[in-house]
């Protein structure tokens, strides 16, 4: 008894000097408090009545608490008066290497390594307003995340998802299968399976509905806590990086729950003829500012009801584009159906569709055309270009009031068509006069026949002489 046993090198700790630091010891023989001293690292405990015995080995188990930055364990040494009989000369303590909650030499004393994610990375699958977007999570931790520790990803606002228990997929089920997610951006994950270990990575994926309006991206942020209820610790709460490429074309389009409307800036549709009967070549110009749209993607053209065309496979035109596909499917209520073929379709690059539809034998007034898109990735739908009208040219064709619009439909005639005659005298030369009005402009090269005039005694003539307003109808014709 009186007897002092000292370690020493205890110095990082930050644990305040303690006349009376508590400590337990096998059978209190090395008592119940020792003298703590934070700058040099000192703990002096003192033998307690009847000593201690040759050859038995005594433990002693004391706190200290742990310094708020990494550091590597110091060299210990142990020392001991014996009361009224001299000395244990400083010996350095020896200590185990094995790990303790993944980090190396953990159980070496005051080896202190601040727990921290050191990969910490998230991306999403989708940009597009109201799509399902998978957003991936990847980890690196440097510490064991054994089961019941808990991984909270935060801030991942502006989702139209309802807080619910959320599915998720996580390598190996390290992280479970399932989330307690909120719908203020919060998804709880909690560490099964044995867990996530130190330095190896775990993905994570779940699916979120996207804000029905664009948004910009959010700052999403993980923190941990290691153990149930974090008793071994924590790992303090920090964003995720982010991939700064585009995606889609969109820029960022990788930046969680980054949201973009995917339109059609151009939406035309015009046609070449407006003429009943006619093969009528009609031509769809199409570009997007906002985005790509990948092979595989659907454009659906509507509302060209009223065509001669039937139900089938419609070849486009040499002068198509190629990327809306060689043929589109063609319903004869007025839809058609165009794939995106390999390559997709770029970002403010204007691709033409080109395809013929047989007019109706009788007048059509030109219907709303419509157009919207499916957008799709590898067989996945990640996106969608909502209805809207396209534009037609509201322009005449032919003289034809808005007749290069789409299956605008009208039987040509001549709205005035009268003749008369110069004298009724037999024998004598006479001068027809015929007045015409047509409601299509007659091109050059157009014909005008009038028949009937079958009793005249005028032969045959490739080139009767006539007078017409402006020459429009030339100066002679064929009699």
């Amino acid at each position: 008894a009186g007897s002092t046993v000292t370690i020493l090198g205890l110095m990082v700790s930050t644990t305040i000097d303690n006349e009376s630091l508590g400590v337990t010891s096998t059978d209190s023989k090395l008592g119940d408090a020792g003298a703590w001293t934070q700058s040099t690292g000192t703990l002096v405990l003192t033998v307690a009545a009847g000593g201690t015995t040759v050859t038995t080995s005594y433990e002693v188990r004391f706190s200290l608490d742990n310094p708020s930055c990494s550091q590597a364990a110091p060299t210990l040494n142990v020392e001991a008066a014996i009361q009224d009989n001299g000395a244990i000369a400083s010996a350095v303590m020896t200590s185990p290497v094995d790990a303790l909650y993944g980090v190396a030499s953990g159980l070496k004393p005051l080896e202190v390594l601040v727990p921290a994610f050191t990969v910490q990375s998230i991306e999403q699958s989708t940009p597009f307003v109201g799509a399902s977007n998978t957003l991936t999570v990847t980890l690196t931790s440097n510490y064991d995340l054994a089961d019941g520790s808990t991984v909270t990803i935060s801030g991942l606002t502006g989702s139209q998802t309802e807080g619910t228990v959320l599915l998720v997929a996580s390598t190996s089920g390290l992280l479970g299968s399932t989330g307690t997610w909120t719908q203020a951006g919060t998804l709880v994950l909690t560490a099964a399976s044995g867990g996530p270990s130190h330095g190896k990575w775990v993905e994570v994926s779940f699916s979120l509905i996207n804000n029905a309006a664009p948004q910009e991206a959010v700052t999403a942020q993980v923190e941990a806590a290691i153990g149930s209820g974090g008793a071994v610790g924590s790992i303090m709460l920090g964003d995720l990086t982010v991939l700064s490429t585009p995606q889609y074309e969109v820029s960022n389009g990788y930046g969680p729950l980054l949201v973009v409307e995917p339109l059609f800036s151009v939406k035309a549709i015009g046609q070449s003829t407006p003429i009943p009967s006619a093969t009528n070549t009609m031509s769809v110009t199409l570009t997007s500012t906002t985005h790509q749209a990948t092979a595989g993607s659907i454009v659906t053209i509507s509302g060209l009801a009223g065509s001669a065309t039937v139900t089938g496979s419609l070849p486009m035109g040499a002068s198509s584009s190629g990327l809306l596909g060689s043929s589109g499917d063609w319903d004869s209520s007025g839809i058609l159906t165009l794939t995106v073929a390999a390559g997709g379709l770029s970002k403010d690059t204007a691709y033409v569709a080109m395809f013929n539809l047989t007019n109706p034998a009788g007048a059509l007034t030109s219907p709303t055309v419509n157009v919207m898109a499916t957008l799709v990735d590898g067989g996945v739908t990640v996106g969608s270009i909502t209805q809207v009208a396209m534009t037609a040219p509201n322009s005449a064709l032919y003289g034809v009031l808005n007749g290069a619009n789409p299956l605008q439909v009208v039987v040509p005639m001549f709205d005035t068509k009268s003749i008369q005659q110069s004298t009724p005298v037999s024998g004598v030369a006479n001068t027809l006069t015929a007045k015409l009005k047509s409601n299509y402009a007659l091109v050059a090269g157009s014909t005008v026949t009038i028949l009937g005039l079958m009793v005249s005694t005028t032969i045959d003539n490739e080139s009767l002489g006539v007078t017409s307003t402006d020459s429009k109808l030339g100066d002679a014709g064929a009699w």
